[in-house]
């Protein structure tokens, strides 16, 4: 008799387990299910830049901006030595130049219109290595000398590596270059305000660095994201 009751007490304690893992196993697939739901629907208004895995979002504000957010026209890569993916870039632009750039059946129109357009644009960096803050400098000031007065590139310069005096800027920090009009670059890095400077050889020649012609840019990727002629 006591032998039934044992083996009885097994069974229930046996089925009460089995139940608890079935929940479990419910619940949990139930969790994982909700989180790919959440990064589909965040992923869908988002890109990718598939060199490096960085996303950018669809739409933006800016320090340029104040509250009226951009929006994303394309993304792109800056490599070093055809093989080094340095950062991510995703260049964001007003409403009114989104639809310009979108109407234009032409590739090598696109880029035209962005540079010759007075609306805001931005470009935003996520750098995707460590790297020096005077390696950053430099390369935003390889600007053509007959065309941007180097006493302004010198000023550029100083100015961006005052935005990184805690030395070097680590993978997944973030840099924005900013323009209004034709005249005014402004720079923000690791989200703080750095300046703003007024000079049109200037903002038009770092513009330039990543729309501009083939061995100017710095990013075809971007260009051929855009539409742009490479």
């Amino acid at each position: 008799m006591s032998a039934s009751k044992g083996s009885s007490s097994f069974s229930i304690i046996a089925l009460i387990g089995v139940a608890i893992a079935i929940a479990a196993y419910f619940y949990s697939n139930t969790q994982v299910g909700d989180e790919i739901t959440k990064t589909s629907s965040s992923s869908s208004v988002s890109r990718v830049d598939q060199a490096t895995g960085i996303s950018f979002a669809s739409t933006q504000k800016f320090h340029s901006t104040g509250k009226t957010p951009l929006s994303l026209l394309g993304v792109g890569t800056r490599k070093k030595a055809g093989i080094i993916n340095v950062y991510s870039l995703g260049l964001f632009a007003s409403s009114p130049l989104v639809k310009a750039v979108e109407k234009s059946n032409d590739s090598t129109n696109k880029c035209d219109t962005i540079l010759e357009s007075k609306h805001p644009k931005s470009i935003q960096i996520v750098f995707n290595m460590k790297i020096n803050p005077e390696n950053v400098a430099e390369a935003l000031s390889q600007l053509d000398p007959s065309v941007v007065d180097p006493n302004i590139t010198d000023q550029f310069s100083a100015m961006v590596l005052s935005g990184m005096p805690s030395g070097k800027l680590q993978k997944n920090d973030e840099m924005t270059l900013e323009w209004k009009g034709l005249d005014r670059i402004s720079v923000t890095i690791r989200g703080k305000f750095v300046g703003e400077m007024k000079d049109k050889n200037l903002a038009q020649s770092v513009l330039k660095l990543y729309l501009g012609e083939e061995g100017v840019s710095v990013s075809p990727s971007l260009k051929k994201d855009i539409g742009c002629s490479i």
